[in-house]
């Protein structure tokens, strides 16, 4: 075989797994320093909301009244949920920027 050969096959095994690597790191949302939006280099990432402590569930409090409060949080939250999703959908649709 001959050297040249080699050095190409070489260099294209360093660039599948160099593409194989950044492509890995962004399924995963490791391309961007934390805190630094990639659409937005300037803006601060959200943070994301505490969880939640969790309750202890005792008969006194599967009362009714309770749950129906239980049920509208829940509610509350998903509809919030669908406000995320739907701006992160709009923010996903690319528009062109008018250049002089």
């Amino acid at each position: 075989m001959s050297k040249s050969k080699v050095v190409l096959g070489v260099v294209v095994a360093v660039v599948v797994i160099g593409g194989l690597a950044w492509w890995s790191m962004g399924q995963q949302g490791g391309g961007s320093p934390a805190g630094i939006s990639q659409n937005n280099p300037g803006a601060a990432a959200p943070q994301p909301a505490p969880a939640p402590a969790q309750q202890q569930v005792t008969a006194q409090s599967a009362t009714n009244a309770s749950m129906n409060q239980d049920l509208s949080s829940m509610d509350n939250q998903m509809k919030g949920l669908s406000s995320d999703s739907a701006s992160v959908d709009q923010s996903m649709n690319d528009q062109p920027i008018p250049q002089n």
